[in-house]
């Protein structure tokens, strides 16, 4: 069953940057803006996105992968998940 963040209705492109996670291994990945821009349209909302996402680990590993939590960042919250990404 699908988890989605309280927010689903909001407009993708709203946010700065999104940071998806697996409920089932905690395998965890940030898009940036360009990303988003890249992948969705303007109409797009988080509910819409997360009905198209799966981790890719847990397929591999046989489960169906689309137990994800998508979770919409601030600029703030953004620049501090980059840098984090940076340093490991």
């Amino acid at each position: 069953m699908q988890k989605f963040s309280y927010r689903g209705r909001r407009r993708v492109l709203a946010a700065n940057a999104i940071e998806i996670t697996c409920d089932d291994c905690g395998r965890t990945k940030l898009w940036t803006r360009v990303t988003l821009e890249s992948v969705v349209t303007s109409t797009t909302t988080l509910d819409d996105l997360g009905a198209r996402l799966f981790c890719s680990a847990c397929r591999l590993r046989g489960g169906g992968g689309y137990n994800v939590r998508l979770r919409p960042l601030s600029e703030r919250e953004r620049a501090s998940a980059a840098g984090f990404e940076e340093r490991r």
